[in-house]
């Protein structure tokens, strides 16, 4: 192994809340976009930061960290902290990380009393060192440190000298024990299999340059989940858990949605990239390397399916089925000001112009009636709500660029609430409010 593990661990960085953040009515930004004759929706609740402070919020997810089976809200930023929001608005615990919170992950990964959350982290100029992930259990106290990994220089390739930060992370039992291992995306160019207490299982370049989007799926139907890890600049790469590269993607990140989509039983990714285009290719299992070096020479992969350009970057994919033919659709959201439906095979479904530079995408079924409602935030700060045909149901306004947006019921209605994440950090709660 390239490294130890760590023999001592940092004291505990979280702490309550109350005192620091607590609930609050964010007044509505005055911001340029879209003007729009729908609904507005009413705030629920507001979670902001102490006054005077922006910064960019970088990773939200849900998860029941207590076990009550309410999901909580983690709200991950650049100010370097974690917040663990519950669903009536207050903030149960916050950690702070010596760099900004790059990447999440949580679920069971050790035998402790509850889920564990994995937080990758980064550094920016001025700023202790933080390039390391940190584990911390469900009350949001750390437990676990794991240096950043570093990969000595060889003849072929020397871009892991230093350690990067930890952009993508998940979790998954890569060699059968019933056993989690980390997997971690760094900017030095490499993925990471890591235990828990810190020891290096396997190590794989991933060319090139940084990570931006990880996921896991049976891409080969071979009954085991794959990696794909999607790149800033370059292209997407697949691997077997034992960290053997097989397949490569002519396409970028950070949008990406992989699975079976025109129901034929092959799997297809779908990459939406920085450069503008989104491409779909179709899994070709006489189309796999065993040994990724043999791609580096020409950078060959097999070309896209189809692929169209929106002429400017694609901020996230979704997939979904829109128009109740029991087949996927894709949504693409573009910072041209587009939100795209796709069918499987390139035709565009339908296209709503909602503001410039939509960033922030997901699809729920808000009052579950059957179809899907595609939320969608833009850097006005504006919030949407679509029918699964495009049409614009609701609207609202957040203080920021909106980064994320998600769906929740909140309240045990039966009628989900609307969620977004804007730069300051602000987490923001909606209501659909009446029809």
């Amino acid at each position: 192994m390239r490294f130890q593990p760590p023999t001592e661990l940092l004291p505990t960085s979280a702490r309550a809340l109350e005192a620091v953040w607590a609930r609050s009515t964010v007044p509505a930004a005055v911001a340029p976009g879209l003007s729009i004759d729908v609904p507005n929706m009413p705030q629920v609740w507001a979670v902001a930061p102490p006054e005077g402070e922006s910064k960019q919020a970088r990773v939200l997810s849900q998860a029941d960290v207590t076990g009550d089976g309410v999901p909580e809200l983690l709200l991950g930023s650049e100010d370097t902290l974690l917040r663990c929001i519950r669903a009536d608005g207050s903030v149960l615990w916050q950690f702070e990380a010596p760099g900004p919170v790059c990447s999440l992950w949580i679920g069971e990964l050790t035998d402790a009393d509850g889920p564990e959350v994995l937080v990758g982290t980064g550094t920016f100029p001025g700023a202790r060192p933080g390039e390391d992930i940190f584990i911390l259990d469900a009350g949001g106290r750390q437990i676990g440190r794991i240096p950043s990994p570093t990969t000595p220089a060889t003849a072929n390739e020397h871009w892991g000298e230093k350690p990067g930060a930890i952009e993508v992370i998940t979790a998954v039992d890569v060699d059968g024990d019933a056993k989690r291992e980390i997997i971690a995306g760094s900017t030095n160019m490499h993925l990471y299999c890591l235990r828990p207490d810190g020891q290096q299982v396997w190590e794989t370049l991933n060319y090139a340059h940084r990570p931006n989007n990880l996921q896991l799926y049976d891409v080969n139907g071979d009954g085991d989940q794959e990696i794909i890890c999607t790149t800033n600049y370059w292209e997407t790469n697949l691997y077997h858990l034992n960290g053997e590269y097989f397949f490569r993607v002519k396409g970028q990140g950070p949008g990406l949605a992989v699975g079976d989509i025109d129901g034929d039983t092959i799997t297809e990714i779908v990459t939406g990239s920085l450069k503008g285009p989104v491409a779909l290719t179709r899994y070709a299992p006489g189309l796999q390397f065993t040994n990724f070096l043999h791609a580096i020479p020409g950078i060959w992969a097999p070309d896209p399916d189809w692929q169209l350009d929106t002429g400017s970057d694609v901020g996230a994919i979704r997939l979904a089925d829109l128009d109740a033919d029991g087949k996927h659709e894709i949504l693409a959201c573009s910072r041209n000001s587009l939100l795209y439906a796709l069918k499987a095979d390139g035709t565009i479904l339908w296209t709503r112009g909602l503001g410039d530079g939509i960033r922030a995408l997901e699809v729920s079924d808000l009052d579950a009636d059957g179809p899907p409602e595609v939320l969608a935030g833009n850097d006005q700060g504006q919030v949407f709500v679509l029918s699964s045909q495009g049409q614009i149901l609701k609207q609202a306004q957040a203080p920021g660029l909106v980064r994320f947006v998600c769906a929740q019921d909140l309240d045990g209605d039966g009628v989900k609430e609307v969620l977004a994440a804007a730069d300051g950090p602000t987490l923001i709660a909606y209501s659909l409010g009446a029809e």
